[in-house]
């Protein structure tokens, strides 16, 4: 069990962030959310309809729940906390479960007294420069009245989203709630949500991925069966052991996309213009890529290891999976490289390296950073709160989910906003498509797997993602050095680069990449599974554990007690715990010109009495309480300053300043300091670094 000692200190929830303070990132956004019109998908990315031709990305976190439905005070505040994290998009998820009442004996109306505490909200975000993503299905129960076929019955979330797709009554239930929905005016706009240019997406139904959702209830299945059987005989196919999971896959597909279809067309009719999505799970299977095609972006979701309830669900016992994301070689964000789809943008509304990890804080660094080289539209965290407890009340358990109320994940978040909002880490041109031709599920020599391991490695040098399109139609996405193919037609096709088939071991597979001079030394070491982006700013070892991105902003480290990393402006040793260190120019210049630095140092966070089974930490048997400790941490920062006088202080979670630290002058002019997270009455996570002449000017 953890508690206060030598190597856990208590630490305390600090929200409200000290306005211009080295934490205060809300400089990021650009206020009122929606002043350039309506956003429109450009190829590969998002842009506004009033800035053609201008990329935009969007980075923030999803509020569950009751979150979604607060006092106006507490609104307000928790719109000032995710504007200072940097955050200028937040996704209000699960709301539809607290929102629908009764309507006649539909569950399909509106609570006027929630909707108003959500409307307030909505506008506290938008006035601080946050835009906004729903789903128009999460977790609403549907009457008896609303799906007869299954009337007498409970009928679980995914049940009644697969139900969606083959009822009319369902459907009409879900387009009873969308109008209701969609056709409010916000009083505090003025503006319907079906006409609000702040709104940047709309997941028709959340996590509705089909392959799946069809198991989730026996009778659910059944129903399916039924239609599966009518398609056959309709179709006149003879099915057979080797081809009946294919034809499932193809009726599956037909099914969605022509409910897809009529959820669009409804949607559409109301007047909404934005971007709309499904089938955002199951990220990492080859035969939903052309399910999803529908959509006119690609969402998806992910995590670094989802908790597995070893009893009952959301109750301890809890198994999870307490390894380094740099193992698994980015783990969890390197499941959605190939199942981006290039030609359409990628966003990712659930994203997460899950608590109780030791390495919970490597996500705010990994994911933004290969999340920018793949050059991907919006990153979404889930989450940042899942109940309204977790706004009002400041001490808390640690939570599987959340981070408001864990101060250090809301220090990687700032990590990750300047890496990948503000756009400190560049996107690859090099590229490595999947083909898959659009009659994918018809073929029969195609894999129906899931995507291969080869392409999730090849994302740590270049964007990956799969090119749907007829195989008669060939347009690689630009800067393609190689192709994979899954399909034997593809290899009837000349292309301009090499073709390869996906075969074999995945080292086998980089070994031939690499003699045939399409990866290169500098990108990839076989022996120390090195492999380093193409724009050289990023670089993960496996075999070390460890990640360094080196821009000209910003610089991230990621190693183990002792451990050494350099880039072009710091050198950090790690001389005791789990670092994660970060550092990031504040002014906007480059780190070696720049008079104002962020620096954060990283370590893990644990509840007071949290139990868990072995040494190992890979179930736990008890949460704990509050208060939260952190363990200590200690390295040796050196630092290579082109500019003299420079003052370094030790802040708090606020960021406001504790106290002043030392520089040592080293003989090559370089700055060095040693960072203990101890070394302070209160235990120290953030650093302001400041010239003395700026210092002195912002003084009052």
């Amino acid at each position: 069990m953890t508690g206060a000692n030598d190597q856990w200190r208590i630490i305390r929830d600090i929200r409200t962030i000290k306005n211009g303070s080295i934490l205060d990132l809300s400089g990021l956004l650009d206020p009122p959310a929606g002043k350039y019109g309506f956003i429109k998908t450009a190829g590969d990315h998002l842009e506004f309809e009033r800035l053609p031709g201008k990329a935009v990305r969007f980075y923030g976190a999803n509020i569950c729940n009751d979150v979604n439905f607060l006092e106006r005070a507490e609104a307000d505040h928790l719109a000032d906390v995710m504007a200072k994290i940097g955050y200028n998009l937040v996704r209000y998820h699960h709301y539809d479960l607290w929102l629908a009442c009764d309507d006649g004996g539909r569950n399909t109306g509106v609570d006027p007294e929630r909707f108003a505490r959500f409307d307030y909200l909505f506008a506290a975000m938008k006035k601080r420069g946050i835009y906004s993503s729903i789903d128009l299905f999460t977790l609403r129960k549907l009457s008896p009245a609303e799906r007869p076929e299954i009337a007498k019955k409970e009928l679980s979330a995914d049940g009644t989203k697969a139900l969606f797709f083959l009822s009319d009554t369902a459907m009409s239930s879900w387009e009873e709630f969308a109008e209701n929905f969609l056709c409010h005016i916000n009083p505090y706009t003025g503006i319907a949500y079906k006409d609000e240019p702040s709104l940047i997406s709309i997941s028709l139904v959340n996590e509705d991925t089909i392959v799946g959702i069809v198991n989730a209830d026996p009778d659910v299945r059944n129903l399916y069966e039924q239609r599966f059987n009518k398609y056959i005989r309709e179709q006149k196919i003879s099915l057979t052991a080797e081809n009946k999971e294919r034809y499932w896959l193809r009726f599956l597909k037909e099914t969605y996309e022509q409910g897809y279809r009529r959820m669009e067309r409804f949607v559409r009719g109301l007047g909404v213009r934005i971007p709309l999505n499904g089938q955002n799970n199951i990220a990492d299977s080859l035969p939903e890529i052309p399910i999803r095609n529908v959509s006119d972006l690609i969402d998806l979701h992910v995590y670094w290891h989802h908790p597995v309830f070893l009893n009952q669900p959301w109750c301890t016992p809890v198994a999870v999976n307490n390894v380094s994301g740099i193992s698994g070689y980015a783990g969890g964000v390197n499941e959605l490289f190939p199942a981006r789809i290039f030609g359409k943008p990628l966003t990712v509304s659930e994203w997460d390296y899950v608590n109780p990890s030791r390495y919970v804080n490597e996500g705010g660094i990994l994911f933004p950073a290969y999340a920018a080289l793949q050059d991907w539209s919006a990153l979404i965290h889930f989450q940042l709160a899942g109940w309204a407890a977790r706004v009002r009340e400041r001490e808390q358990n640690l939570a599987l989910f959340d981070m408001l109320g864990d101060p250090l994940r809301l220090l990687s978040e700032r990590a990750g906003a300047l890496l990948y909002l503000r756009g400190d880490v560049s996107p690859a041109i090099d590229a490595f498509p999947l083909l898959m031709t659009t009659r994918y599920l018809e073929d029969d020599t195609a894999d129906l797997g899931q995507t291969p391991e080869i392409l999730r490695r090849l994302g740590l040098i270049g964007r990956v993602g799969t090119f749907l399109a007829p195989a008669e139609n060939i347009c690689l996405p630009r800067g393609s050095r190689t192709a994979f193919a899954l399909q034997n037609s593809w290899f009837e096709k000349q292309l301009d680069i090499p073709l390869k088939r996906l075969s074999g071991k995945t080292e086998k597979q980089l070994a031939e990449l690499f003699a045939d001079g399409i990866i290169t030394a500098a990108e990839y070491d076989p022996v120390r599974q090195r492999f380093s982006s193409s724009t050289g700013e990023l670089e993960l070892i496996q075999k070390d554990r460890t990640f360094r991105a080196i821009t000209p902003r910003s610089e991230a480290f990621i190693l183990e007690a002792g451990r050494k990393l350099e880039g072009k402006f710091a050198r950090v040793e790690n001389r005791q715990g789990n670092g994660v260190v970060f550092l990031s120019s504040r002014d906007g210049l480059p780190l070696a010109q720049s008079g104002r630095i962020l620096i954060l140092h990283l370590t893990e966070t644990r509840n007071t009495n949290q139990k868990f089974t072995s040494p190992e930490m890979t179930v736990f048997e008890s949460w704990g309480e509050p208060p939260l400790v952190a363990c200590r941490g200690v390295v040796h920062l050196t630092l290579a300053c082109q500019k003299p006088n420079f003052r370094i202080y030790a802040c708090d979670f606020d960021g406001s300043r504790l106290k002043e630290l030392q520089f040592k002058n080293q003989k090559d002019g370089s700055l060095s300091v040693e960072l203990d997270t101890f070394a302070s009455s209160k235990p120290v996570f953030v650093y302001e670094m400041v010239r003395e002449a700026e210092e002195e000017e912002e003084a009052p």
